[in-house]
Order: structure tokens, then C-alpha cells, then sequence
């Protein structure tokens, strides 16, 4: 498994067999290569080893991992993508293509690229902070929660950018979130006007009510 580690001194990732419980020793080696911040990180669902890191630097670096774990510290990753302009705050890999990951940045806008060649494929930008993402389970949808309270629903596939279905997912202030269930139903946490904690259930057929 992957840890960030140390992540008031920067960008530093260790990589611990979670096979056994054991303490982590002073040998420990880890991933070095990022400038900032290390905010999210997720290995891949095809590929044994492959990693994932979105950063405070602005960048989602891709890791390949030795099936032994880390032998000395990992400076170079196989890929780097550098296509938002402030911190990424989530990671994303598409549940059926290999090769496709989501990433969210404080940018205001979800991109989606490709880990072969680091290349932007489709991206969705408004006004407001990401605050979580998700794939659908085909991987034909992606979803998110912005900070104006609202939860959309975008189409990856299409060609205009703005394609999307989006409803007001609570009305507290606090931070929201989502996660796909189906492939057209959505659950969502978050806070009533009252800060009363709230799970609400969507089906994108229906996206007008709860």
C-alpha cells in the first residue's frame, strides 16, 4: 500500500507490504519525486504496482512499483501530467480503460488524460472548487461535487465539454460528497441548513429529486 508520508515536509510516499502487520523501519524508502503536498493516490485496477500521485505541485505523476516493493528511494516517474494549474486533489482511474485516469485540481475543472502519453483527452471546468470525484462502474460517467453545493454528472465521451447533469445535492455548507453505486445511481453525504449529517440517493434518469 501507499502512504504519504511526512507531508508537512513535502512530497514523500511510502510504500509498506501490507501482507503482515509490521513497524516501519528506518530503512523505510519512498517516492521523492514531487515538489509539494502529496493529496491523493491510487494504485491502478488492471496493472499490479501502478500508482498514481496527485500533488500540491500541480502535477499527477504515474509510479511503477516492483512487485518487492520500493529497493531504494523512486525519483523518475514513467509519467507526468501537468495539464492544471493549481494543487490536484483527486485522482481517478477509469474502472474499464487501461489507460484513462480523472484527476480534479483547486483549478476549478476535472480533467481526463492519458497515462500512456500524458495527453489531455476531454475536460470540465466551472467556477467553483472540486471536492470529490468518481467513475462510474462503466466507465462512461464521471462524477463530482463542487463547492456551490451541486452535484454533476459528466460525460466523458462527449464532445462538448459542458455536457452534464447537475442538481443541488444539499444545502449545508459544508463540504459534500459523492460516490456511484450503479452505473445511474448516485449517493451523496453532507449537511442539512442545520448541520444535521444527511446520505442522500439519486438516479441520473430522474436528476431533479432525491
Amino acid at each position: 500500500m501507499g502512504v504519504s508520508w511526512k507531508s508537512t515536509g513535502g512530497g514523500l510516499v511510502a510504500i509498506i507490504p501490507a501482507v503482515t502487520p509490521h513497524r516501519v523501519n528506518q530503512d523505510q524508502k519512498y517516492i521523492t519525486g514531487h515538489q509539494g503536498q502529496v493529496c491523493d493516490l491510487r494504485f491502478s485496477p488492471f496493472q499490479a504496482g501502478l500508482l498514481a500521485t496527485s500533488s500540491d505541485d500541480a502535477t499527477v505523476r504515474i509510479w511503477q512499483i516492483e512487485k518487492d516493493g520500493l529497493t531504494q528511494n523512486l525519483n523518475a516517474e514513467t509519467q507526468k501530467y501537468s495539464g492544471h494549474s493549481k494543487r490536484v486533489l483527486f485522482s481517478s482511474w477509469s474502472p474499464t480503460v487501461y489507460e484513462l485516469i480523472a484527476s480534479a485540481s483547486f483549478d476549478c475543472s476535472v480533467h481526463v488524460w492519458n497515462i500512456l502519453n500524458g495527453a489531455k483527452v476531454w475536460d470540465f471546468s466551472q467556477s467553483e472548487n472540486v471536492l470529490s470525484l468518481d467513475w462510474n462502474s462503466l466507465g462512461s460517467l464521471v462524477g463530482c461535487t463542487t463547492k456551490d453545493k451541486l452535484v454533476h454528472v459528466l460525460d466523458p465521451r462527449s464532445k462538448d465539454s459542458g455536457s452534464r447533469l447537475s442538481v443541488q445535492a444539499h444545502d449545508g455548507i459544508k463540504t459534500h460528497k459523492m460516490v456511484f453505486l450503479s452505473n445511474e445511481h448516485i449517493a451523496t453525504t453532507g449537511f442539512s441548513k442545520t448541520n444535521e449529517r444527511q446520505i442522500r440517493l439519486w438516479d441520473t434518469r430522474n436528476f431533479t429529486k432525491e
